[in-house]
């Protein structure tokens, strides 16, 4: 049976955002595909089918997005999964286990932490390097990486003080790929950096203006300041802000991602100008208009909480974050496989053998490596 991606995506934004009780029915829903649903959960659900039009809708799209043998025998193939033991009276992790079995049939996983995974911190420092304006590079745990005048260059931060005087120019971090990193700002603004992100700054704001520079991902947290604003450049275009929080993502140097979760940024690329509002996304091409959407904070900032939330993310974008958090250069050997859409969520934690064996439990692509260690999806 071939199941329309657009009718998967349509079914499950409607599930999750329009019906009753969205994330509880959605639950139930999973629940009874995979054949776990409790005789009270079961009784409630089937009396809003039977009450509700809109569930109804939604329960018999659900439906046919399975294969009938699929439905028929309870998602057994899911059974083949060595799946770890669930906390009890956890319902999340219920409803997790009952959406794994059913993603057998179109392209989801789900990875079950033993526990809520910690604030994303990297426990490994040795690729940490800062660039010095005079051409010197430290890292920490280096003997020159001690203490310094005027900034602290730490296992899992660089912080710099704003009160003792530092050396001038502009420096660079660069944080590489499995790792994060935090650095606090001379006027107390702080940024978190994804992996295989760098971060251009001065030990002091002087001037009108607060300026850095960034490449790859990363959160900003910034101290108000009305007459400084702080200025992020981008490779394509800057923002502009005042004091607030938001995240950059620049992986993709033709797309840059603004997010803004509060307060206001002020957009800018060449002629054009966009103001944002918490909650919604600036996205930059040099090709087109800034386009303002919505975004996913969950999604958005997974990385931040110490996981990857992926949401109808095409092969192509999973590998991207292969590349970056496992240092693993990866390969396309079939172009179909790089229109499969997953659906999940990834520890950090998680080993890499892990997670590729849970890719390919949905059936729709396989892997291997070659004698490089390059890793081919196919």
């Amino acid at each position: 049976m071939s199941i329309n991606p657009n009718q998967q995506k349509s079914c499950l934004d409607y599930i999750m955002t329009n019906i009753p009780e969205e994330g509880y029915i959605s639950q139930l829903m999973s629940e009874k595909l995979a054949g776990i649903i409790s005789p009270e959960d079961d009784a409630h659900l089937c009396n809003l089918i039977e009450t509700d039009p809109q569930t109804r809708a939604a329960w018999e799209e659900y439906r046919s997005r399975f294969p009938q043998e699929h439905l028929d025998n309870q998602f057994a193939a899911a059974d083949q999964i060595n799946w770890k033991p669930l906390p009890p009276r956890r319902k999340i992790f219920r409803w997790q286990y009952a959406a794994a079995a059913a993603a057998i049939a179109i392209g989801i996983f789900v990875l079950l932490p033993g526990k809520e995974p910690a604030p994303a911190t990297s426990a490994h420092t040795e690729g940490i390097r800062l660039t010095l304006a005079d051409g010197r590079q430290l890292s920490p745990g280096q003997p020159a990486a001690s203490p310094q005048k005027g900034f602290s260059l730490q296992k899992d931060s660089l912080l710099v003080d704003a009160g003792t005087p530092a050396p001038g120019g502009y420096n660079e971090l660069e944080v590489p790929t499995g790792m994060d990193y935090r650095v606090v700002l001379p006027d107390g603004s702080i940024v978190w950096l994804n992996a295989a992100s760098k971060l251009t700054f001065p030990f002091a704001f002087t001037g009108p203006e607060r300026k850095v520079t960034v490449s790859g991902e990363a959160f900003f947290e910034v101290t108000p300041d009305h007459t400084h604003p702080f200025i992020v450049e981008t490779p394509n275009g800057r923002v502009e802000v005042l004091g607030t929080s938001f995240n950059v993502n620049s992986y993709d140097s033709s797309q840059v991602k603004i997010s803004l979760l509060s307060g206001a940024v002020q957009v800018h690329q060449g002629e054009q100008a966009m103001l944002l509002k918490p909650g919604r996304q600036a996205v930059v091409t040099n090709t087109a208009a800034i386009r303002e959407t919505a975004f996913a904070e969950e999604q958005t900032l997974s990385w931040r909480k110490g996981w990857f939330w992926f949401e109808d993310t095409h092969l192509t974008e999973i590998a991207g974050v292969i590349t970056r958090w496992y240092g693993v250069t990866v390969k396309m050997d079939d172009e179909n496989v790089t229109r499969q859409v997953f659906t999940g969520r990834l520890d950090k934690t998680t080993a890499l053998d892990v997670f590729l064996k849970q890719l390919k439990s949905t059936k729709v692509i396989d892997y291997y490596f070659d004698n490089a260690g390059s890793l081919h999806f196919k």
